[in-house]
């Protein structure tokens, strides 16, 4: 059948002996092999193959024009030594070719901006746009008390079209303008983005200044999309507070929430944080939270995400001023005490989301015009915030098996819900729960190693039943690696880990230690000589040494290693 295919297959491979053996049973008229020292440099394109692949999309883009362009190419010296300059050559190549030569000086200069203003914000976006999504952005109207954009510019949908249709070489434009427009190469990111190898000012990209603009322009379409929105009714206008957010369809979703207002929502945050900007009493960040917060939240719902509480919180790194700082702050504390309301059912963010915060909370004084479109007034509730920042709640849990990781990003614990055995994985920040992980029986262990990389389980026992010590991905809960501990021996408790030295201590006896090397799933010490019960253990960071404490109050200091006692601390009172 593939005797009527043609088809070539073209592999590369630095120089081999194993790999060219493949190749022997492959008659010689049939495959035909290169070195490429060997090939003439003249037709080495840069040393590179997307040096190659711009070169022959920019020959062809444009018919008028192929002729000259090829010229222009095979006339050009090329750098066999260098071939990332030579990369380089070409991208201003193709960017320069944006301007013909009847352009006044002028023109040029406007052209090149709009091209560097475009290119830029395709090359920090974090996932593309279609057309219509950028034009979005770039057509809302600065706020005059805005963030500084000396280079803002109202960019239509038709400004795109005419100035990418010249970079056909470098930039997917499709056909459709409801398609993400993208970059050919992640190099041409790169170039733009680097101020040593875009030599030429006119299209070099600052990259503060680019998600600073970005920031701008997100946060004027998300204030401008429900300016005249109704107070309760949400960003949609829907009178009934008990509208589900599944009672909304994908489909209806796409077109109340634009593909700009959606990613303007999903990121201003982000491109702010990057442009490294600080949120200043007054200015226009603090504006629109103060008057656009609630909006913002119920947006992130209806897209089923719960992104809000994670932004909110990376702005409380970019506050100078007391004011904006508390606001904030309790802007945080008000989605995550109503999360498990608001997040089932949006509208409920302007009811009782509002009505059940702190008398004094800044967002309910703020907002409560939209509780009182559903209520007559407020009722009275405690005036400030207490000290407990949100409870996951619903389960029972097993008061030995809980553990944050080393950086506190994600909490493990112990759970029975139900019949089930399981051990949840919770971001901490958001309370969202982001696995759960069946287990045949309960867990009196977690732990993490390598920061999130591994969690460490250790579950079962009871009457005539192993133990069982399990890695698992924390992410995904799969099962990576698992060795037993043989019921006879078992585990009376005081359980430690060691955070980099992979080493697990586990109490076998009222008096004894043993300590288990995580990865091959072996015990490789025991630890004797306590004169009464342990309670409590603890490892070093690395695993070197151990630390066990008794009912008598003795402090045991171990080195794992030699399995030597180093020093016995006595509780003199």
């Amino acid at each position: 059948m593939l005797e009527s295919v043609k088809l070539r297959i073209f592999l590369t491979s630095r120089p081999d002996t194993r790999t060219e053996t493949r190749f022997d049973d492959i008659p010689q008229e049939k495959r035909r092999c290169f070195k490429l020292h060997n090939i003439d440099a003249e037709i080495k394109s840069g040393g590179l193959f997307i040096w190659a692949a711009t070169a022959c999309n920019f020959v062809g883009s444009d018919s008028r024009f192929s002729r000259q362009r090829l010229s222009h190419l095979l006339n050009d010296s090329i750098s066999i030594d260098d071939p990332k300059s030579e990369l380089d050559k070409i991208y201003l190549t193709v960017l320069w070719s944006t301007v013909s030569e009847r352009h006044t000086t002028e023109k040029k200069v406007f052209i090149y901006s709009i091209v560097r203003l475009i290119l830029g914000t395709m090359a920090v976006l974090v996932s593309p746009l279609p057309v219509v999504g950028l034009g979005a952005l770039y057509q809302s109207e600065p706020r005059s008390s805005g963030v500084k954009r000396p280079e803002y510019k109202t960019i239509s949908n038709l400004d795109i079209h005419l100035n990418l249709r010249h970079l056909s070489a470098i930039v997917d434009l499709p056909e459709d303008d409801h398609l993400p427009l993208r970059l050919h190469h992640p190099t041409l990111r790169e170039f733009i983005l680097d101020e040593v190898r875009c030599t030429e000012q006119a299209f070099h990209v600052d990259t503060r200044q680019t998600h600073l603009t970005l920031a701008g322009c997100c946060v004027n379409i998300i204030s401008q999309s429900w300016a005249c929105s109704p107070p309760g009714q949400g960003i949609f206008g829907l009178d009934n507070p008990a509208v589900a957010v599944t009672d909304v369809s994908r489909s209806q979703l796409e077109q109340w929430l634009p593909a700009g207002v959606r990613y303007a929502c999903l990121y201003w945050v982000h491109h702010l944080q990057q442009s490294g900007a600080k949120i200043h009493k007054n200015d226009s960040i603090d504006l629109f939270l103060r008057k656009n917060l609630l909006h913002w939240l119920e947006a992130l719902i209806w897209m089923r995400l719960s992104d809000g509480v994670r932004a909110i919180a990376s702005l409380e790194s970019m506050t100078i001023n007391p004011s904006v700082d508390a606001y904030i702050h309790d802007a945080k504390r008000f989605t995550l005490s109503s999360r498990y309301t608001i997040e089932p059912y949006p509208l409920q963010i302007y009811l009782s989301g509002l009505v059940f915060v702190p008398a004094q909370s800044t967002v309910r004084l703020l907002f409560k015009k939209e509780a009182l479109h559903w209520m007559h007034r407020m009722p009275s509730i405690s005036a400030n915030w207490s000290l407990l920042l949100q409870s996951l709640s619903g389960r029972v849990w097993s008061s030995r098996a809980l553990a944050f990781s080393p950086c506190g990003k994600i909490l493990a614990s112990a759970a029975i819900r139900g019949a089930s055995k399981i051990v949840e994985v919770w971001d901490p920040v958001t309370g969202e729960l982001l696995q759960a992980i069946d287990l045949p029986d309960l867990a009196v262990f977690v732990g993490f190693l390598r920061e999130e990389e591994r969690l460490v389980v250790v579950s079962g026992g009871g009457t005539n039943r192993d133990h069982h010590i399990q890695q698992r991905d924390p992410w995904t809960g799969e099962c990576l690696q698992e060795s037993s501990i043989p019921a006879e021996i078992g585990i009376f408790g005081a359980v430690a880990l060691s955070e980099v030295g992979e080493l697990l201590a586990l109490m076998v006896d009222s008096r004894t230690i043993q300590v288990w090397d995580v990865l091959s799933g072996c015990c490789i010490r025991r630890l004797t000589g306590h004169e009464s019960e342990i309670i409590h253990a603890v490892a070093s960071k690395d695993g070197s040494v151990l630390a066990s404490t008794t009912v008598d109050g003795a402090i045991y200091m171990w080195d794992t290693y030699k399995a030597q006692c180093l020093q016995v601390i006595q509780n003199r009172h």
